[in-house]
């Protein structure tokens, strides 16, 4: 079997200048093999079965580039020279969230923004949420996301805006809320960012956007990255604002190991922030780990596991104590203060069955714990078990058409205190289908539905029904003309519905 294997290596550079490029996705079309460009724009892909492919490649800021019929022979290495154009705007990037499948900026019927690792790294973006408050259009109220004003602000029972890590969702199970400490910054490859209702395709929760965190590919060889910064808060611009004689500190390090052997791939990633915060009692110490795992058992099919881990405490300050005392919390907050322990486990399997058709079955296990030592409610505790597993498929009866289609299963598992909310159990199910049809070189038209079922145990089920229709015009290479309009809707949360305000409030 062997024997009948060939390698496909070589350079990205720019058509401008002839500069390396790094950071290239060079794909070959019809297979899962893949690889990513390193230093001097070098590129290897390993295993590949003899035959003739198409090789594609592109990278933000540049054209894509299709590279056809090259000839893989078995025990030979096929070298190739590739250079690409730059481009004026950063049309010809590649996105997977927007319809589920890798398409090109320019061919979606919705607004997308990109920010890429090269990005996060220079702003030295500690979390997610810091690098998304640069994106046009997100606005971060502290952790709440709002996407063109579209999603309000609702602290603690959950976020307008769905959260994907690897295009599985990674929304707490009991509140339904972002934790963006959860994502391992420094193997982020990029981050898509969907403004607009995408409930048709991803559900509940999609009702203001999705922000999908996709994580770097293991490249061939070993690779090690380490990172470390510190900092100090200045003291108050105002005297009477000064509540401590001591210097304020940041700090964090964090370290990761990659090996890319043929066709399994390893990555372990870990590491410890600490932030003392300009105010009082606006601490957190965290630990985060990360490791991913992918096995190519051919050049049709692989599989890819990854497990997340976060521990955390954080101190809690909610509001002010008054215009005197900015900077101290009022009340019982001094004291307050909540410790979670999150982790999240993920797997993908993905099978090109011909050129035509192929198929991916994911799921994801994510488990959180929270021990709360807040107003009102100190010493209570909550843990939450969500499971999330959906099977997608997708079809090219033709060159100028792609079907979409997939069918997903929820389930919630929660147990807290009851002076929280209380223990209870929700599943839910899902059906979605989406048809791309290219009437010519100018015109695209996107059709497609989604039908969710939810059902909290003890109360009765719901559904929702979500269509969507885009379009997109593009009379010349610099102009898109763009249009969509959809449906989008959120089932709450079980926090949202058990959760008493009032005696919250009462007992503060």
């Amino acid at each position: 079997m062997a024997q009948g294997l060939g390698t496909v290596a070589g350079t990205v550079v720019s058509s401008e200048d002839s500069s390396a490029l790094i950071g290239a996705n060079v794909l070959i079309q019809g297979t899962v093999l893949g690889a990513t460009s390193g230093v001097e724009g070098r590129f290897i892909i390993s295993r590949v079965p003899e035959g003739t492919y198409d090789l594609l490649v592109s990278r933000v800021g540049y054209e894509r580039r299709l590279l056809s019929g090259l000839v893989v022979k078995a025990a030979d290495t096929l070298k190739v020279r590739i250079a690409i154009a730059p481009l004026p705007i950063q049309s010809e990037a590649v996105v997977v969230t927007a319809s589920k499948r890798d398409q090109s900026l320019q061919e979606i019927p919705v607004s997308v923004s990109l920010v890429d690792s090269k990005t996060i790294q220079e702003r030295n973006s500690i979390t997610i949420d810091d690098a998304l408050r640069y994106v046009p259009g997100v606005n971060m109220v502290q952790s709440q996301v709002n996407i063109r004003g579209m999603s309000g602000y609702s602290r603690g029972i959950g976020s307008r805006v769905l959260l994907l890590l690897d295009g599985l969702p990674l929304l707490t199970g009991d509140t339904g809320e972002i934790t963006w400490e959860t994502i391992p910054t420094l193997q982020v490859d990029r981050v898509e960012v969907v403004k607009g209702s995408g409930s048709a395709l991803y559900g509940s929760s999609a009702l203001g956007g999705v922000i999908n965190v996709i994580t770097r590919d293991i490249k061939e060889g070993v690779e090690s990255k380490a990172r470390a910064y510190v900092g100090a808060y200045d003291t108050p611009f105002y005297d009477k604002w000064k509540w401590s004689d001591k210097t304020r500190f940041l700090n964090g390090v964090m370290a990761s190991f990659a090996e890319r052997q043929g066709p399994l791939a390893i990555l372990l990633s870990g590491g410890r922030s600490n932030d003392d915060g300009y105010r009082q009692n606006d601490f957190y110490h965290r630990w985060h780990a990360f490791g991913k795992l992918s096995q190519d058992f051919s050049a049709y099919e692989n599989v890819t596991l990854s497990v997340n881990f976060l521990q955390q405490k954080k101190g809690s300050f909610f509001f002010w104590k008054d215009l005197d005392h900015a900077l101290l919390p009022d009340g019982e907050q001094s004291q307050s203060h909540i410790t979670t322990t999150r982790w999240n486990a993920n797997a993908s399997y993905r099978k090109f069955v011909s050129e035509d058709f192929f198929f991916t079955l994911k799921g994801v296990f994510f488990s959180s714990t929270l021990q709360n030592d807040s107003m009102g409610v100190k010493g209570s505790s909550s843990r939450a078990r969500t499971g999330n597993l959906e099977m997608q498929a997708n079809l090219i009866p033709a060159s100028s058409q792609t079907l979409t289609f997939g069918l997903v299963g929820i389930f919630d598992d929660i147990g807290s205190d009851a002076r929280l909310y209380g223990s209870h159990a929700d599943y839910g199910a899902a059906l979605y289908f989406q048809d791309e049809l290219r009437l010519d070189d100018l015109v695209r038209v996107t059709v497609g539905a989604r039908y969710d079922f939810q059902k909290v145990l003890g109360l009765a089920g719901s559904s929702q029904f979500s269509p969507k229709l885009g379009f997109v015009y593009t009379p010349d290479r610099g102009t898109t003309i763009r249009a969509s309009a959809g449906r989008g809707f959120r089932a709450p949360s079980i926090g949202e519905v058990y959760f008493n305000a009032l005696t919250y409030a009462a007992k503060i």
